[in-house]
């Protein structure tokens, strides 16, 4: 367990500016999602995790594949967990962002959260959501530039043409994943 790092250590090395109503909408739609996925209850739900919930659940069977195959190739624990995730965010947002990109990281984190929970080591769910609202919000840039979580919900709260596109563009994403898996699994060993 030395391999630990506390969240103060984590939060210097991934400086994240949760100041913004960007970055606070971020956090606040990963921590709710991943509570919801675990089956938690909560008073109330944002309207962004409950998109982003049914995006998820609607995703392509084929991108699903993909993505439960690289979940399963590598070993995720809640020691190497936050290095895992950054490294999974840099790669996908590394050459570019956009709305699918970030579905299919709460995607991936959705498996996730099925996978540990099957392997009865979800314990530490809790840290997955932070992780991934650090993650979400070092995109808030980009996503006030794009509208902001209303564009979000504008495009993505209703139009299934448009969610057609953006899984079609996904699994696309997905097929590049694998090489980032591969890269993972020998990272991780």
């Amino acid at each position: 367990m030395a391999d630990v790092v506390n969240m103060n250590e984590f939060n210097e090395q991934f400086a994240v500016n949760f100041n913004t109503e960007e970055a606070k909408i971020a956090k606040e739609v990963a921590q709710q999602f991943v509570v919801k996925l675990s089956g938690g209850l909560l008073k109330t739900t944002r309207r962004e995790t409950e998109v982003m919930l049914k995006l998820v659940a609607d995703a392509n069977p084929q991108q699903v594949e993909q993505l439960s195959n690289l979940v399963s190739g590598i070993k995720f624990t809640e020691e190497n967990g936050y290095r895992t995730l950054m490294r999974m965010c840099e790669s996908l947002f590394g050459t570019g962002i956009n709305w699918g990109r970030i579905i299919t990281l709460f995607l991936y984190v959705s498996l996730l959260i099925d996978d540990l929970h099957k392997a009865g080591k979800d314990t530490f769910n809790d840290r997955i959501g932070h992780w991934l609202g650090c993650c979400i919000a070092k995109q808030a840039p980009w996503i006030k530039e794009n509208g902001g979580w209303a564009a979000f919900l504008s495009s993505m709260g209703g139009a299934s043409e448009l969610k057609d596109t953006v899984f079609k563009g996904l699994f696309n994403v997905t097929l590049g994943l694998g090489t980032i898996a591969a890269a993972l699994y020998i990272k991780g060993r």
